[in-house]
């Protein structure tokens, strides 16, 4: 399936329970992992987790905006990607509103969020490809594994790692950002009670993002997650 947002095509594709793949949106040539920053404690750390790895990008095909302005752009794209993917008030199981949802469209552009609205109304109305479609933004409902749960207290995620991140321009107010994000959510099992679980979680996407009223925002996604 194809959805355009703003001016950039976006691509979701249908989640299985454990995996999903589906085809990115080409980022221009890839170049070699660039070492992770030196001061991940500078990044933003969300409630719920420790203090992650996030790898510097590289840069390819830049057009009418310099390095600088996109790696601002790529920071401001891990702070969506960390706030949006593990929300504790959407990671348990439970019965679930459009409110939990909506801090997601503050990232979004206009004609993205009103995709992501749809998208959230046709979710709770038990439509699968919505659900699914959903899970590469904004992980929900995670059950993990058969014997196991989430821990009551302390994080719920652990070792986040964002690597192999790729910038490409398209022009002054559209970036293509290609990155891999990779995370432990800290389980406990039900079977032997009180022993610790880190149930891996990852994925692969490629964000659009556009320039609305010079804050740059997600305009697209295509990507993978795959978890266990």
């Amino acid at each position: 399936m194809r959805k355009t947002a703003g001016l950039i095509a976006v691509g979701l594709i249908a989640f299985a329970v454990t995996a999903c793949t589906s085809r990115n949106v080409p980022a221009g040539t890839r170049s070699a992992s660039v070492p992770a920053s030196a001061s991940a404690s500078a990044w933003p750390q969300p409630a719920y987790s420790t203090t992650p790895v996030i790898a510097e990008p590289a840069t390819t095909s830049l057009h009418d905006v310099t390095r600088t302005q996109a790696v601002a752009a790529y920071r401001t794209l891990v702070g969506y990607v960390r706030a949006d993917s593990y929300n504790p008030a959407r990671m348990r199981p439970k019965t679930y509103s459009a409110s939990d949802f909506a801090s997601v469209t503050g990232h979004l552009t206009p004609a993205m969020a009103k995709w992501w609205k749809s998208t959230v109304a046709g979710a709770l109305k038990y439509d699968r490809q919505a659900a699914d479609d959903m899970k590469i933004i904004a992980f929900y409902n995670i059950q993990g594994t058969g014997n196991s749960a989430f821990a009551a207290q302390g994080p719920l995620v652990v070792d986040e790692k964002i690597t192999k991140p790729m910038i490409t321009g398209i022009n002054a107010k559209h970036l293509t950002i290609k990155i891999r994000y990779d995370a432990n959510l800290r389980m406990l099992d039900w079977v032997d009670v009180g022993k610790p679980i880190l149930f891996p979680v990852s994925k692969t996407v490629t964000y659009d993002l556009g320039q609305t009223h010079g804050t740059w925002l997600i305009d697209g996604v295509d990507g993978s997650w795959h978890k266990g």
